[in-house]
């Protein structure tokens, strides 16, 4: 659980990017040990947990010390993300089959930690018609909006992309593909939160590792 002063920091980097504001002080935030329990609580019954990534550590051996040291690393700027394990699965579709990364315990947690505090600074800036991966939104509020506003309407069009996990382009240099990630998430956020920008660059276009051999990720994202 948080506590009330992590709580209210919390609810006042909401408040601060509702205005249009620049968000400060995420690296002190990211100090506090009960962020590190929550996001811990927060995925240690989900499915999976328990997989290994390319380290034996998994989610079972957390402790206030393992955070306090993924605090550490990050802090001195010497946290970097291990490889992602991928491994095929099958599809509905008979025959076919999907890459599935998983990450390593430690690095699940750090992007956790990290996708709390982005929520908080995004969420309140989501248009309320969006129902997509938020917080207590699922297929079924869509479904429920679209019956209550959507009268009028006489048919949908249903657009899937193909493969597109495995067919974004990742652009070979380091600074392009931060670029990208910075013109969409930086403007909310104030200088002094370059590092955790980063530290979110370094996770995304992570290798990953498939058997006993390592692989840059050009082509695709680990999912």
């Amino acid at each position: 659980m948080l506590s009330a002063r992590t709580s209210d920091k919390l609810r006042a980097i909401s408040e601060v990017a509702r205005k249009g504001r620049r968000v400060k002080d995420l690296r002190r935030l990211m100090n506090h040990p009960d962020v590190w329990m929550q996001a811990y609580l927060n995925i240690q019954g989900n499915k999976g947990a328990l997989t290994r990534g390319t380290t034996t550590i998994t989610m079972d051996g957390y402790s206030p010390e393992r955070a306090a040291n993924l605090v550490a690393l990050i802090r001195e700027r010497r946290y970097k993300p291990h490889p992602v394990r991928r491994v095929q699965i099958p599809k509905k579709t008979p025959g076919k089959l999907r890459p599935l990364g998983m990450p390593s315990a430690d690095d699940k947690l750090v992007q956790e930690v990290v996708r709390m505090i982005l929520a908080r600074i995004y969420e309140p800036l989501f248009k309320d018609s969006s129902h997509g991966f938020r917080p207590k939104r699922s297929c079924h509020t869509a479904l429920k909006s679209i019956k209550e506003m959507w009268n009028g309407t006489k048919w949908f069009i249903d657009i899937d992309i193909q493969g597109l996990f495995r067919s974004c382009i990742l652009m070979p240099p380091s600074r392009t593909r931060k670029r990208c990630l910075r013109s969409n998430i930086a403007p909310l956020l104030a200088g002094e939160n370059v590092q955790h920008i980063n530290m979110l660059c370094m996770s995304h276009f992570a290798c990953y590792m498939l058997l006993t051999a390592y692989h840059i990720l050009w082509l695709g994202v680990c999912q």
